[in-house]
């Protein structure tokens, strides 16, 4: 089968993957506090991207990212992480649901503004995007982080 063919094509190492989405997520925080508020957002949404694929190859118990999760869609990212009901539906906590969403709609902004430049991404953007992402009890990082805990205890 060819699906089987593409399963079996590996890439990037989870230790790289982990190493990578943290590293991102430095690099977000430096960027944002120096004003660089465009390339901060996107380097925040490259980490929630990595760090769904460090829990894709968990949930599938692999040690390396089958490249056909190498993409830029979230959405369908989560779905392959099995924790959908914790981002999307009845049991996700609407606050989670809510930053979900709005990291979605970020990430969808940053493709499209890829090649241009936007004046619309400030500070108030980027202070905005970075609780939706770090807050501690409903931040999308924060929950993926504390997701990828429990699959390696």
């Amino acid at each position: 089968m060819a699906v089987d063919k593409w399963l079996k094509k590996l890439g990037a190492p989870v230790a790289e993957l982990q190493a990578a989405a943290l590293e991102r997520l430095v690099d977000a925080e430096s960027l944002r506090q120096t004003g660089r508020y465009a390339s901060a957002i996107s380097h925040g949404v490259y980490s929630v991207e990595i760090l769904l694929k460090v829990l894709i190859c968990k949930h599938l118990d692999l040690a390396n990212l089958p490249t056909v999760f190498e993409t830029h869609d979230l959405e369908a990212l989560l779905l392959y992480t099995g924790l959908s009901g914790t981002f999307v539906g009845s049991k996700s906590d609407m606050n989670v649901a809510k930053n979900w969403e709005q990291v979605v709609l970020v990430s969808r902004q940053v493709e499209g503004s890829r090649y241009k430049h936007d004046p619309a991404w400030n500070e108030i953007v980027a202070n905005e995007f970075f609780l939706q992402l770090r807050d501690g009890q409903y931040g999308v990082v924060s929950c993926l982080i504390r997701e990828f805990s429990k699959k390696t205890r």
